[in-house]
């Protein structure tokens, strides 16, 4: 098993990073290990084990072979499955997704790498089949009015606004995350410094919780932009940075 740290280059750097979210550029640099110790710990694994124990051949997601037993007896499978001597099948594998705490979206690259079929669909929010949930998403904006409101998919890509956002921030819905980062994370004219700093740690505070989870690939760059910005404008508020978004 090839051991992957930092200044590894290849195709196996390349699926480890399209496997935690991030842009493929198959070298592994610091915010690839920064990403790879941050997925390692969400995951329960030894995040000072960079690679080997986190990522094998065929961008299947494994734990350290100390953690086999314990996972083996979550998830209820033999030791002949769990060391990889039969391929397992659908059940097993969604047993071991299951004792891992997956997402669905993980639990379908688990399968794809175990030579099985995907079984959990995926659909963008304006799907026809997501139109209630889109409903829902409306009425709860709406119900927002007169103060402002916006709905944000990971990554702070904006997904909408209600009619008051739009007045009060014009532009604001067709900003990138980037651009968002570096508006709401420098000073800003019309508001308090201290309000400014709190804004950008909590966006700082948004991004390190998304990045323990399936992150968008773009996270660990905007992290890096909001942390950067965050820290010019000074140290951690005293006061809570707990995201509310």
């Amino acid at each position: 098993m090839t051991i992957l740290k930092r200044g590894s280059r290849g195709t196996q750097v390349r699926r480890v990073q399209q496997r935690i979210g991030l842009s493929a550029d198959g070298f592994f640099g610091r915010g690839t290990e920064t990403a790879m110790k941050a997925h390692q710990t969400d995951q329960g694994l030894d995040g000072t084990e960079t690679a080997p124990n986190a990522y094998r051949h065929g961008d299947s997601p494994v734990f350290s072979t100390a953690q086999m037993p314990g996972v083996a007896l979550a998830a209820d499978i033999t030791e002949r499955n769990e060391t990889g001597r039969s391929r397992p099948g659908l059940e097993v594998v969604l047993r071991i997704a299951d004792a891992l705490h997956l997402s669905l979206r993980d639990k379908n690259a688990l399968l794809v790498s175990a030579g099985l079929t995907p079984v959990f669909s995926e659909r963008t929010l304006d799907d026809e089949a997501l139109t209630p949930i889109r409903d829902v998403i409306d009425r709860v904006m709406d119900s927002h009015d007169p103060y402002p409101a916006f709905a944000f998919a990971p990554g702070l890509r904006i997904l909408k606004s209600n009619a008051t956002g739009e007045r009060m921030f014009p532009g604001m819905a067709q900003m990138t995350p980037s651009q968002l980062i570096q508006a709401w994370c420098s000073p800003r004219p019309d508001v308090p410094a201290a309000e400014v700093l709190q804004d950008a740690w909590r966006i700082v505070t948004t991004l390190r919780h998304e990045l323990r989870a399936p992150p968008h690939p773009d996270i660990p760059n905007l992290l890096s932009l909001a942390e950067t910005l965050a820290q010019e404008l000074g140290p951690v508020p005293t006061t809570s940075t707990t995201a509310t978004w």
